[in-house]
């Protein structure tokens, strides 16, 4: 059972990585004039004018929300830079980095993380990949 629930929580976490990555495509085509969002609050955050944020309450209400056993963190990715503001007046970023961590031993034994590419990378170990990718990061599976 214990091994169980930790892949389920390894599976939730890369889903929420995914989640991650399609609200920042959406952001970025509609409301991030081709930037990205600096954080999970901004996606989580309404447009004016629109019925739903780009990412649900879940994922998108708080700066590093722990969810399934994983902390998830989305900051700035490497060589980015600050950009304009996006439609909320929020400023962007080039380029960004996501990632999930497992809150302990008892949640996960790998860590995942993301970027512009919308490539999930995973590691062995309670700490995420870093850019740029590769070993000892893998391709998530």
């Amino acid at each position: 059972v214990f091994r169980a629930r930790m892949a389920a929580n390894e599976g939730s976490a890369l889903a929420g990585l995914r989640t991650i990555n399609t609200a920042q495509f959406q952001y970025q085509s509609s409301c991030g004039a081709g930037l990205y969002a600096a954080s999970l609050l901004v996606l989580g955050t309404r447009p004016s004018g629109e019925a739903e944020a780009f990412l649900n309450g879940a994922l998108g209400d708080e700066v590093s929300p722990t969810r399934s056993g994983y902390v998830f963190t989305l900051g700035m990715g490497q060589g980015g830079a600050a950009g304009t503001n996006d439609c909320n007046g929020t400023p962007t970023i080039s380029r960004y980095y996501a990632s999930a961590a497992p809150e302990s031993n008892r949640t996960g034994n790998r860590s995942f993380a993301t970027n512009q590419a919308g490539t999930l990378w995973e590691d062995l170990n309670p700490v995420p990949p870093t850019e740029p990718f590769g070993p000892p990061a893998q391709l998530a599976k």
